[in-house]
Formats: structure tokens, sequence, C-alpha cells
């Protein structure tokens, strides 16, 4: 089971903010000295279709801070609106559950370049709540593509993570995840992750898994 550290931000920052065409190698501090995360497990390859994606998270009592980013060549952004089926354009997704010595429920925040988001939280695919609305500080951005990397950021709040899970993030908390990418209507349907499944277990695609989430570690 592979481990990832959610390196503290200072206070001062949140989400990294996206402006134009982006390119990783520009990353500015202190974002840049987040970990990154590559997404390089596609279980369910049919296509061949494997785009590079990684993904960095910091922390710091403003909550969880997300940034992910994809080189696709062409991206698909039909749906325009928060909550709707987005996993149906190209998308970038993290599951994250944080407390989970304590709770079964974990967020699924996926994220497209219009942006547009879809958001839920509880157990298992089968009992969830989505949220109608965008949670307040949530605020999903997403850089310009054109042709190359494309680019989404938004922040987890720490009073919406305290509300459902009872108590707020510390230093050294476990918590357990995972990052996805997927488009199941693009051009190239595909299916990516950094925590990898095994085919012959979930045969079909299924990203909704808490069992194999791997672990999160607050620095």
């Amino acid at each position: 089971m592979r481990s990832y550290r959610i390196r503290y931000l200072p206070e001062e920052y949140g989400q990294m903010p996206l402006e134009g065409e982006f390119q990783p190698e520009t990353i500015p501090a202190p974002w840049n000295t987040l970990e990154e995360a590559s997404l390089e497990d596609y279980p369910w390859d049919d296509t061949g279709y494997r785009p590079p994606c990684h993904a960095r998270v910091g922390w710091n009592s403003r909550g969880l801070h997300v940034l992910m980013y994809a080189k696709e060549q062409e991206i698909r952004t039909e749906v325009h609106h928060f909550g709707g089926r987005v996993c149906d354009d190209s998308c970038m997704e993290f599951f994250v559950q944080c407390s989970p010595e304590t709770s079964p429920n974990y967020f699924n925040l996926e994220v497209t370049d219009y942006p547009a988001m879809f958001l839920s939280f509880g157990s298992d695919r089968h009992h969830r709540a989505d949220f109608a609305v965008p949670p307040p500080g949530i605020a999903p951005q997403a850089s310009k593509h054109c042709g190359k990397w494309w680019a989404v950021s938004y922040t987890v709040s720490m009073e919406l993570i305290t509300q459902l899970y009872g108590s707020p993030l510390a230093s050294g908390r476990r918590l357990k995840g995972n990052f996805y990418i997927c488009g199941e209507l693009t051009a190239q349907s595909h299916f990516g992750m950094w925590q990898g499944f095994d085919p012959a277990v979930i045969p079909q695609p299924d990203f909704h898994q808490p069992t194999l989430f791997g672990d999160m570690i607050l620095e």
C-alpha cells in the first residue's frame, strides 16, 4: 500500500492560484515543496491512453489545499454546473477519508477544466450524500488548456472537515485516500490512479474502493 506525505503550508497560503496556461516546472514556492504523487496505474486500460497526471496536497489551519495537473492534447468540458456528471468529461479526482479511525466516511471531489465540480460524502458508493451547492471556501480554479497541461486547485476547508468529522486536522494524523484521472465520454476513455487496484478483483471501473485507499500522513 502506498503512502503520501501531506506537508504543512505556511498559514498565509491556501490553494494555488491558477491563471493562464499551466506548466509544472513553474509551480511557485511554497507549493513546489509539496510532495508530488504520480498517477501511473491504469488497471482497466482498454485504449492505451495514459496521460501523465500528478497531484500535490498541503495543509494548514485553513484546510486541505489540492493541486492536480495532467498533460492531454484534447480534453472534454461539456458539463458546466456544480453537481453534474463531471466524470464524463476530462476529470481529476481526490477521494479522502479524513479520520479513518473514527469514521468510514470520505469525500470524493471531482473537478474538470471548466471548472465544474461534483462533491459527495459517505461511507461507500451506495451510501453517500451529494452536495447540492458548493460548501464555503472550496472555490475550484482551473488553468487555461492550450493543448498541453491543464490543472485544477481548490481547498477543502477546515470548517467543513471539523463539521463532518468532529475534529480538525492535526500534525501526525493519518488520512486515507486516492487520486484519480478519468474521462468516461472523452475521445479515449481512461481511468488512472495513484494507488492501483487489481483488475482481477475489481473487473469494472469503480473508484469507490475505500478499503484500498493509500495512507496520507499529515506532517
